[in-house]
């Protein structure tokens, strides 16, 4: 399985690069979220200062946009991975069943392979997803 995945995704490395890159900007910015939040409790809040609680409640509005951008960046990057992935292995698959004997095409049958084929494929790139996805 690791040869697969080294073999099929290294052309894709920056996609999967993207994705890792993109789900730290979503880390960070929460925990800058965080500690804006407190900010304006313990000092907007506390002191009854509207300009902190409007600058730092602005600049959380614009930390949660980067944050949806990045999300958008993840998920477009985690999809043109994982589908080009995916191509690759059908396509190899393709070529590796049509270079089979025909006594190998009677054994197996046609309708086998192309289930194999589907379902594995399918298998494998669900697991590619959620491999990103619990990077995510």
């Amino acid at each position: 399985m690791g040869y697969l995945l080294k073999k099929y995704m290294k052309p894709y490395k920056w996609f999967v690069t993207g994705v890792v890159l993109c789900v730290c900007v979503q880390a960070a910015a929460q925990l800058l979220l965080m500690s804006k939040t407190k900010q304006i409790i313990d000092e907007g809040v506390a002191k009854q200062d509207m300009n902190i609680i409007w600058s730092t409640g602005l600049f959380m509005i614009f930390i949660t946009i980067l944050t949806g951008i990045a999300l958008g960046i993840s998920s477009y990057c985690s999809a043109k991975a994982v589908g080009r992935f995916a191509c690759d292995i059908r396509e190899a698959l393709f070529h590796a069943v049509t270079k089979m004997s025909a006594a190998d095409m009677n054994r197996f049958g046609s309708a086998t392979l192309m289930t194999r084929t589907t379902v594995d494929t399918i298998s494998l790139q669900t697991f590619i997803i959620n491999m990103l996805r619990t990077s995510m």
